[in-house]
């Protein structure tokens, strides 16, 4: 993900307590001069999205990217919703997500399928459109948001035992425009 064609971002890796040679891979990159923290938890914090909030709170800049380390984007990702996100004035930019099956056929999330095109709105219009009966945000990692909202939001996303997130994309939505990307 250090290879995307828009530069201007800081890194922040986060060890939820791992228990295979994460450690091992992330070492390799503290040098890099993207890296601003490295935190490694001495206990699993059992919710991947209390690391997100973590990471919301050391981040310095206006936008926050979750780069899961299970996920794969393309080198124009960034490039492509953050000049969305600026163009369009929003709080979250997203892209369609794909998934691989165990033979290695790319499929994308049926969930989204409702989304036929580019789009841009404000988000309490594209809640009640798109949101309101499923999660059209598959992945974390497809998303940009603008940090500050993130951390301003109700916490009790942070509580809930399964669709946290949804309830967070949520959240933030219903603080300005969204834009949605068919492919970036």
């Amino acid at each position: 993900m250090l290879n995307q064609t828009y530069q201007n971002f800081e890194l922040i890796i986060l060890d939820d307590n791992s228990t295979d040679n994460s450690l091992e891979v992330i070492n390799r990159y503290k040098d890099d001069s993207h890296v601003s923290h490295i935190v490694v938890n001495e206990e699993n914090s059992g919710s991947s999205i209390k690391q997100w909030h973590k990471g919301f709170e050391l981040a310095k800049g206006e936008l926050a990217w979750i780069a899961e380390s299970d996920d794969a984007c393309d080198v124009t990702l960034l490039e492509t919703l953050v000049n969305g996100y600026v163009d369009n004035n929003c709080v979250i930019a997203f892209c369609r997500s794909c998934k691989y099956d165990c033979e290695g056929r790319k499929t994308h999330y049926s969930h989204q399928d409702v989304l036929e095109e580019d789009v841009v709105m404000k988000g309490s219009v594209f809640i009640s459109r798109y949101m309101i009966d499923r999660n059209v945000v598959a992945n974390a990692s497809s998303a940009i948001f603008n940090r500050r909202v993130a951390l301003a939001v109700d916490k009790q996303y942070m509580t809930m035992q399964g669709e946290g997130d949804w309830l967070f994309w949520i959240e933030i939505m219903e603080q300005g425009n969204v834009s949605f990307f068919l492919k970036n």
